[in-house]
């Protein structure tokens, strides 16, 4: 019971941090940030220069993918459209005064161009940073398991004790990492190394640890 207990637990975090809450971030902050805060930032930019990337040769094949997914289907120009007034009193979402406070058209318009305007960024940084994002994290990753490992198997050799507190504690540590590894294109924050590292190096941090208490039966 305690392994199913222990099992489920995980599922639903897994569930919440992989699934769940990135969707509700992209749900919830064009509501309460401005449009134009999901423009790609000139940092990112430099970023991605100073790595060897062609930010045009990104941004063309961005265009194209947001344009193929998005904007060909009508979904862009249906959500658009429902935000604007109808003067013969078709379907809306801003359909007029009478319906809504004063200032919710408003609203909603700039909810749907920020909506949009995010999943453009958000595409945009997987293409631009994706393959620096996972090279980096498996370089930090895999040092720091193996070097947990040593750990682990140092405290069997020298009758040592692994700490399963700090096991289950890490272990749910790494799942939030993972789902923040989600997150990470669709944070607000500017994406620099600084940003990058500072994640990497608290992963690596809870990964050491699970490593170095796994719980291996033994």
């Amino acid at each position: 019971m305690i392994l199913f207990a222990e099992k489920s637990e995980f599922s639903q975090h897994i569930l919440f941090w992989w699934l769940l809450a990135p969707l509700i971030a992209l749900l919830i902050l064009p509501g309460v940030m401005s449009p134009v805060a999901f423009q790609i930032e000139p940092a990112e930019v430099l970023f991605l220069s100073h790595w060897g990337g062609q930010d045009r040769e990104v941004t063309m094949r961005a265009d194209a993918k947001f344009d193929r997914w998005f904007v060909a289907p009508g979904w862009v120009d249906r959500s658009v459209a429902l935000t604007r007034p109808q003067r013969m009193g078709g379907p809306s979402l801003a359909g007029g005064v009478s319906s809504f406070p004063a200032g919710t058209g408003n609203w909603l318009r700039d909810w749907v161009a920020g909506f949009w305007m995010l999943v453009y960024r958000v595409l945009w940084r997987v293409l631009a940073l994706g393959p620096l994002y996972l090279t980096a994290a498996i370089g930090f990753a895999l040092p720091a398991f193996v070097d947990g490992i040593g750990s682990r198997l140092k405290k069997r050799y020298d009758f040592g004790q692994h700490n399963p507190i700090f096991f289950y504690s890490s272990m749910h540590l790494v799942l939030l990492a993972v789902g923040l590894a989600m997150f990470v294109p669709i944070t607000p924050l500017t994406l620099t190394p600084t940003v990058l590292g500072g994640f990497f190096l608290a992963t690596a941090a809870a990964i050491w640890v699970m490593a170095a208490n796994l719980q291996t039966g033994a």
